[in-house]
């Protein structure tokens, strides 16, 4: 193999339909933890303090990265309104 192969190669570049299915998908996934872990919060209150630490750093690395998607979506459509639907 050549030492000047890169490994990995730059694609022609995605459509931005393709960018948007990926992160609606990664914000749905996002909102769908968050919405699981809230209600189990009480119970791991009981248990111990070091669960509930985890569950709370869980849930602001979620919500954080939750903004951060919709930042994402936002930009992507100033960028390119053509990736957005028509609102009928």
């Amino acid at each position: 193999m050549n030492a000047n192969t890169p490994t990995v190669k730059k694609s022609g570049g995605a459509s931005p339909w393709i960018v948007v299915a990926f992160v609606l998908v990664a914000l749905i996934a996002s909102v769908r933890r968050i919405l699981v872990l809230a209600p189990e919060l009480p119970k791991v209150v009981e248990q111990n303090d070091a669960q509930f630490r985890n569950s709370m750093i869980e849930l602001a690395v979620l919500t954080a990265m939750t903004l951060s998607l919709v930042a994402c979506l936002v930009m992507l459509r100033k960028r390119h309104p053509q990736a957005v639907a028509e609102r009928v």
